[in-house]
């Protein structure tokens, strides 16, 4: 992958099935990654980020993937 970022958020949607949001925001930052650099195989660092809301009991506002290469 070029030098650079995509990132994707989606909202949490899921109940406590946490793996389906985060499957979706990898999904969608694929999508973005295919239209920003094209069709190829790339080496990129994933990071997975949640938004929580820390109360009793606590939630899970958005998934995000964030690729970077």
């Amino acid at each position: 992958m070029p030098s650079g970022q995509t990132r994707a958020s989606v909202p949490a949607n899921h109940g406590k099935d946490h793996h389906k949001g985060f499957n979706d925001a990898m999904e969608l930052a694929l999508s973005q990654l295919s239209k920003d650099v094209g069709a190829g195989t790339y080496t990129v660092k994933v990071e997975f980020e949640a938004e929580v809301n820390v109360s009793n009991p606590g939630s899970v506002g958005f998934y995000t993937i964030k690729l970077t290469g």
